[in-house]
């Protein structure tokens, strides 16, 4: 466990001193909810790591108000937020005003109740049950900065984040995916474990110690869910030739709640295609404006062979 997470509690009321002087407290912003499916946390190619976030809206904005250093390395400065979800995970950039990122804390209020998680600032601002340092979770509850419980989920098991630069490294940019499935486990007590997102509306706030230390608003964010995209027949959030592979391995089916039943009459048939025609090269994400318009030499081809099929 980091050092500074176990010994936060009496660094807090000087901290909150010094913030006072350099920052304005009781400040709340909403931030739009944005579903994404393009956005990556760790494996990209160098240069394209933050390339994802664009599009997504900046959801807060703090001025230069850090300056100063230690031992030739800037204090943080935060700069942007942004913030968009999926179905899986939270993700959350922070940009600087500087190239120093490492060692940045977290507090996220999952129920947006004051009283029941951790008063970081003894203001009553934001009651911070789910913490991070850096990627490092723990849990927070009223009057115990962290709780030492275990917590389960994501893609290291442990609760922990994928995070971008690593917890050690510097940037002027800071990405971080937070599992949705994350729990705080217990050794004894009922229940013996809850989930660390259980409604979809929190409060988040980014927060550090160093120089005059910096936090943004309390930002609160409504997970959004996946749009409808109109034609797409799969799933995938695009509507492409697997979609037709869909309408074709399903035509003429009757029923309700068809995939490729694109006009809801409950029956696959000719209209559904040309529903998905009107729409191929749509999708939810930027991304997919890329996607080729087919050919009509395309088109014709997959209409011959679907009134062939259509005759058999």
């Amino acid at each position: 466990m980091p050092k500074t997470v176990r010994h936060h509690l009496p660094w807090l009321a000087s901290f909150l001193v010094v913030c006072l002087n350099s920052v304005a407290f009781g400040q709340f912003t909403t931030a739009p909810s944005t579903f994404s499916t393009t956005i990556q946390v760790q494996g990209e190619l160098e240069g394209t790591e933050f390339d994802d976030w664009n599009g997504i809206p900046v959801a807060y904005s703090d001025p230069a108000d850090n300056p100063g250093s230690f031992e030739g390395r800037d204090f943080m400065d935060f700069a942007n937020v942004q913030i968009a979800n999926d179905d899986e995970y939270l993700y959350l950039r922070l940009t600087y005003h500087n190239a120093s990122s490492a060692n940045t804390f977290i507090g996220i209020d999952i129920d947006q109740n004051t009283s029941t998680g951790f008063d970081l600032f003894g203001l009553g601002l934001i009651g911070s049950d789910l913490g991070y340092q850096n990627d490092f979770p723990f849990q927070q509850i009223a009057g115990f900065f962290n709780l030492g419980v275990s917590l389960t989920g994501g893609p290291l098991g442990n609760g922990g984040a994928l995070i971008y630069p690593f917890f050690d490294q510097d940037g002027p940019s800071k990405e971080w995916a937070i599992s949705l499935e994350t729990m705080f486990t217990f050794a004894v007590g009922t229940p013996p474990s809850f989930s660390a997102f259980p409604q979809d509306s929190i409060d988040i706030l980014f927060w550090t110690e160093e120089g005059a230390g910096d936090i943004t608003d309390v930002i609160s964010y409504t997970l959004a869910t996946q749009p409808v995209v109109e034609g797409d027949y799969n799933g995938d959030s695009v509507v492409d030739v697997a979609d037709y592979t869909v309408w074709r391995d399903s035509l003429n089916d009757i029923g309700v709640d068809l995939p490729a039943d694109g006009n809801g009459d409950q029956i696959v048939d000719q209209e559904d295609y040309n529903y998905w025609v009107m729409r191929y090269g749509t999708g939810l994400s930027t991304s997919a404006t890329s996607i080729p318009e087919p050919t009509a030499a395309v088109l014709a081809a997959l209409l011959a062979f679907a009134t062939a099929v259509q005759r058999r």
